[in-house]
């Protein structure tokens, strides 16, 4: 496996993309890129690129992904939120930390960039998200943060389940949810 840099806009980009918790920065890849293992073993095989046209395939690459629509765009009213969630998988989860990070991890592939400004939430001590573990400690020895999977985000998870609800529906809401939607997903906490 290798490891690129990306600016943070296409990061946000390409989390959006994601169809289902768990997908992989590589599957999503290929599904927006329409690359399968095949193609690509055949490309390395070839392996004759220089490195003006690499700098050029990488810039087309990134102008193919900024084309292509976003699975879920904020003025489509045929698109339900709640279709990136897999409530059944969700519920087999065995604590409520593990749900509350799954569904995080869900409103964050909705919209990565809806969810950066819907995580701005304070407590009256402590900070809930950073993008940065170590601020997260430094506002509580016991905050306990966690990575929120598929997303650059880390979120403390040393509150009861009721504190959970509550961060996950003021994201939520904030996101622009319908209260319905947000319910749906305060209950699976």
């Amino acid at each position: 496996m290798k490891t690129i840099e990306i600016e943070e806009d296409l990061y946000l980009y390409i989390a959006s993309q994601t169809k289902h918790i768990g997908e992989s920065a590589s599957d999503i890849l290929r599904r927006l890129l329409e690359v399968d293992g095949q193609a690509l073993q055949e490309v390395q095989a070839v392996n004759v690129v220089e490195n003006t046209q690499e700098d050029n395939l990488v810039q087309g690459l990134v102008v193919e992904v900024a084309n292509t629509e976003t699975a879920l765009e904020a003025d489509e009213p045929d698109c339900d939120p709640l279709d990136y969630f897999d409530f059944n998988e969700i519920s087999e989860v065995g604590s409520s930390t593990k749900r509350f990070l799954s569904l995080l991890s869900g409103l964050y592939a909705i919209s990565g960039e809806q969810f950066a400004k819907a995580c701005v939430l304070k407590g009256s001590k402590r900070e809930y998200f950073s993008q940065d573990k170590d601020l997260l400690l430094a506002s509580g020895k016991t905050s306990k943060p966690q990575a929120i999977p598929n997303s650059p985000y880390w979120v403390i998870t040393n509150t009861n389940t009721a504190r959970k609800r509550h961060i996950l529906h003021h994201v939520a809401s904030e996101m622009g949810l319908q209260e319905f939607q947000i319910e749906r997903l305060c209950e699976a906490v």
